[in-house]
């Protein structure tokens, strides 16, 4: 009988990391497991790039499935003007227990999911950066809460963790991941010290390594040339372009604001001054309400006539995005994954963080590939400060010796993945 795998999938929708890391998570399960069958979930499982790959179902819950419904809201009403506090006031806050049996009688869709859990031979999560009081971790650590429920070996695969400040976040986080036999991190010292020091995880019952991330394993592609401008298609294969990305939203707020804008336009002025390169903005995340595409045609306004700026607009896939940034000579960016496609292929990037979320993700992975530099904050004032014109510098130095080093500390990433999945599936006696 063929292994049966519960895989978590995309949690996004349309957003090229999660798109990039669903791939590549998909064929190292395949590398093991040929004919394996994979459920795989999805916010939306009609649009998941893995549904010609795998069976698609839907998260079993979110936080927001269980906010929702007259009872919780006039329940939360009430116990504001007592005074409760959050956690009270959160039903994801109960026992998972509870939460568990209320959902099997009541929800039928749910038992559908869990049935799946059930039926599998081991439930793997896929690499997130979704263990954080940004998102809340409940969706992440209710699928481990099943794995231990059920019995199912549990592998995490690269995931960086923080930041968290709710207690009942903390305590979930720490008390859901005693179901794994391993937990497989995509930074270096950075999730390893949140969960050691805040999380306090019992490391004689789970096993922490870092593993890289997951689009480690996904191979860039070269694109359809056919879709591009030509004068934009020769600038890209030229090799002569700096890469450029912003989002629209940072989870915490809208960045598209005209004046928001301002340090990122002059910065992208002062690159081009002092390299005489074109700027190339290349979109990450299409999904609604934080699509980079909005900030690149606002920032294709603001720039217009004053340096050479173009703009990707058709829709890449994620090893198509990865094959364009390793032309690049540097980039300059936000998400994490414009950081991983740039480091792995040894690419200097100039990193801006907008809060503490981004900042973790930022500095763990260029610990983890062993980029010397630093992520900027982004402010107002970004092009006076000695950090951004310290960063001007180290990418126009930038060598082919630098390229190397950083190509070769990916390629020594990549097979501790490998090591610390074999010894899961030997320690659970799953075949492959």
């Amino acid at each position: 009988m063929a292994t049966r795998i519960f895989m978590t999938g995309e949690s996004g929708d349309h957003n090229l990391g999660d798109e990039g890391q669903a791939w590549a998570s998909a064929r190292r399960l395949r590398r093991y497991f040929p004919d394996a069958h994979i459920v795989s979930t999805s916010i939306d499982p009609l649009g998941a790039i893995l549904r010609h790959q795998t069976q698609v179902v839907s998260w079993p819950l979110s936080p927001w499935e269980l906010n929702s419904g007259r009872a919780q809201k006039v329940t939360r009403k009430i116990a504001r003007k007592l005074g409760a506090n959050e956690d009270f006031l959160d039903p994801a806050g109960r026992r998972m227990d509870a939460i568990f049996d209320e959902q099997y009688r009541r929800n039928a869709q749910f038992r559908s999911v869990v049935e799946h859990v059930e039926q599998s031979d081991f439930v793997f999560d896929m690499g997130h950066g979704g263990l954080n009081d940004v998102f809340d971790p409940f969706m992440l650590c209710f699928i481990y809460y099943l794995a231990g429920r059920f019995g199912k070996p549990l592998f995490i695969s690269g995931q960086s963790v923080g930041p968290l400040w709710r207690p009942r976040s903390i305590k979930m986080v720490r008390d859901t991941l005693a179901c794994a036999h391993t937990v497989g991190l995509r930074d270096k010292e950075v999730s390893r010290q949140v969960l050691a020091e805040q999380v306090e995880v019992d490391t004689n019952h789970v096993r922490l390594v870092e593993v890289g991330d997951d689009t480690l394993d996904l191979d860039p592609q070269e694109p359809m040339w056919e879709a591009f401008a030509p004068r934009l298609a020769d600038i890209l294969r030229s090799g002569e372009f700096f890469a450029v990305q912003w989002r629209s939203s940072d989870y915490t707020q809208a960045m598209t604001a005209t004046k928001q804008l301002v340090p990122l336009v002059e910065a992208i002025e002062r690159l081009h001054s002092a390299t005489r390169l074109p700027a190339v903005f290349l979109p990450f995340s299409w999904e609604e309400g934080s699509s980079d595409i909005v900030a690149a045609a606002r920032m294709h306004d603001c720039v217009q006539g004053r340096v050479p700026f173009y703009v990707v607009w058709n829709y890449l896939g994620a090893a198509e995005l990865k094959w364009l940034l390793g032309q690049a000579r540097f980039g300059m960016g936000l998400s994490y994954h414009f950081h991983v496609f740039l480091l792995t292929q040894g690419v200097p990037p100039i990193g801006l963080y907008t809060n503490a979320y981004y900042d973790i993700k930022l500095r763990g992975a260029y610990a983890a590939y062993g980029y010397k530099s630093v992520p900027l904050v982004y402010s107002p004032d970004l092009c006076s400060t000695k950090e951004f014109s310290a960063a001007i510098e180290s990418v126009k130095s930038w060598t082919a010796a630098d390229r190397r080093l950083l190509i070769a500390a990916a390629d020594e990433m990549r097979p501790r993945w490998h090591d610390a999945f074999q010894t899961f599936l030997r320690d659970s006696r799953l075949a492959a």
